[in-house]
């Protein structure tokens, strides 16, 4: 996470302070509030209640998770490294919990296509997953040695 004018941004600032963060992985259907939550807030507004988008209690932090995500992992705050001139921050948590909307994880396995996940590239651009290869698993048989 980088910084805002030298300072860290609310997301950094939270995350100290509470020690837990949750990822939420957003589908494309919600590509608009992922834009529109990437604009520049004062530490005092809430950009969920600001773009109408429901909250839910989490099971293992004190944090909400955004309710209507394809996917969220509840985090505990493990450890922080900053890097680069600018100070940016690498947050490393430990995954406490998960959540999956109904179809996404089948047999213990993400079915990316009815995820659909959504990414941000940088400024204005954000991308999609591409065709999308499934290959067999690959056999291993025992080899011997002559």
């Amino acid at each position: 996470i980088g910084r805002r004018d030298g300072a860290l941004k609310d997301t950094s600032r939270n995350i100290h302070s509470s020690g837990a963060f949750v990822v939420n992985i957003a589908g494309s259907a919600m590509l608009d509030a992922i834009h529109a939550s990437a604009d520049e807030y004062g530490p005092e507004v809430s950009e969920a209640d600001l773009l109408g988008l429901a909250l839910a209690p989490c099971d293992t932090i004190a944090v909400p998770r955004l309710a209507d995500v394809p996917v969220a992992l509840e985090c505990r705050l493990h450890s922080v490294q900053e890097f680069g001139d600018l100070r940016a921050e690498f947050i490393v948590g430990e995954v406490t919990a998960f959540h999956f909307q109904d179809g996404v994880c089948v047999d213990g396995k993400i079915d990316t296509r009815a995820l659909d996940p959504v990414c941000r590239l940088a400024g204005i651009h954000y991308a999609r997953l591409g065709e999308i290869i499934a290959k067999p698993p690959v056999r291993r048989t025992p080899h011997s040695r002559d």
